[in-house]
């Protein structure tokens, strides 16, 4: 994507992490690298490095790859000197530009495409400012409009950029567009080595939504208040069965569940909306759970196999009808009499049915409890907990 550059600000101290931040491995590569292959993943070919301290080191790394290393040598007092560098190399030629410090690295590629839509949409208003959201806290990268250019070169006010932005929505707010993300690593930086570390343990789930980033994702899609409703319902069932499995020791990812099921039905008013469904959410980066959302309508059950995450959810949603709890029993009676004169659709609620019976069978085996039993008495646990707490922070 020509018209758009990115700013990648490498040049400072690295004080609190005591170590040169640039070079440091995060998930087997160096947390430069996890900048440079964001902005390349989604197509933006005009990439600027700002180096500082230690720039020598950086700069030898970065030779031969197709990126612009801009050197400043005021890195000492401060980021803002770094953003004034990067702007005077960059030049008015694109028409906009990303801003991102090397620290913020796990950024999901889905919230820089997601900035890169809206852009479409208003890139011919003068001075537009686009910035991702989550949970209701803006994050990086903002994309400026090319126009902000001289007048953050020549802005003098306390704060830096984060000072001229503030000025600037205060007087301009029509030019201000928020995007809502399910990513919460537009707010999480490698500035420390605790932080550094958090983010390490947290490389390889990236796949997986956390439950914040579930809800964040029904959000961006303007989910309703039925369909909200229903996806936090099939919630505190699967929550359920899950406390009770792991309560009998098995090692059980409750979390993980819980994100399926409420995700589950995000596709709902599209055909195939399992597929479609399955779809947005491989689009918003989260492949580890695509799989489970394409069979939560028709999971190929198994009794010899494991109890998984997907099947957990796909008996739980037969415990929830639109916004109600149903008996499985009244549940399937409603659909024989719905399909009596379609053979093949009564095909497909009699396999389901099957298939339902077997996890049933299967969740009674290894908890001892029937499900009916298990949602009779459940057992309090830290995830519902968090569900309720997020849901609260969501209204």
């Amino acid at each position: 994507m020509y018209s758009l550059a990115a700013i990648i600000l490498a040049a400072g101290f690295s004080s609190r992490m005591g170590a040169f931040k640039p070079l440091l491995p995060l998930g087997g590569k160096p947390l430069v690298d996890w900048s440079l292959d964001l902005f390349r993943e989604v197509g933006i070919r005009r990439v600027l490095v700002v180096t500082g301290h230690e720039h020598e080191q950086l700069e030898e790394y970065l030779t031969g790859r197709d990126v612009e290393i801009v050197y400043n040598p005021d890195y000492a007092t401060g980021m803002f000197s770094s953003i004034a560098t990067g702007l005077n190399a960059l030049g008015s030629t694109s028409t906009g530009f990303f801003l991102l410090p090397v620290d913020i690295p796990l950024v999901r590629s889905a919230t820089v495409n997601a900035i890169i839509r809206r852009w479409r949409i208003v890139h011919n208003t003068p001075r537009y400012f686009i910035t991702p959201s989550f949970f209701g806290k803006t994050g990086h990268p903002p994309l400026f409009d090319i126009q902000h250019r001289p007048d953050i070169l020549n802005w003098s006010g306390e704060q830096g950029v984060a000072g001229y932005v503030r000025q600037f929505s205060a007087r301009h707010p029509n030019c201000i567009h928020e995007v809502r993300v399910a990513d919460r690593f537009i707010l999480a930086d490698a500035d420390t080595p605790d932080r550094l570390s958090t983010l390490e343990a947290q490389v390889a789930s990236r796949l997986n939504p956390t439950m914040e980033e579930a809800l964040g994702l029904l959000g961006a899609f303007g989910a309703g208040d039925e369909m909200l409703l229903h996806a936090t319902q099939v919630a505190e069932v699967t929550i359920s069965f899950a406390q009770e499995l792991r309560v009998k020791g098995i090692d059980f990812d409750v979390e993980q569940a819980a994100t399926i099921a409420l995700l589950h039905d995000i596709g709902k008013g599209w055909p195939q909306h399992a597929v479609v469904g399955s779809r947005m959410v491989a689009d918003a980066g989260f492949l580890g759970i695509r799989d489970a959302i394409a069979l939560h309508m028709d999971y190929p059950a198994c009794a010899d196999e494991p109890m998984t995450c997907a099947e957990l959810v796909w008996l739980a949603d037969k415990y929830v009808q639109g916004t109600s709890m149903v008996a499985l029993d009244e549940r399937f009676e409603k659909k024989r009499t719905l399909f009596a004169e379609n053979p093949d659709a009564l095909a497909g609620v009699e396999r389901r049915y099957s298939a339902t019976c077997v996890s049933h069978e299967k969740l009674t085996r290894l908890t001892g409890r029937t499900p009916e039993n298990i949602l009779a008495a459940p057992l309090s646990s830290p995830e519902l907990e968090k569900l309720y707490d997020l849901l609260v922070a969501t209204r």
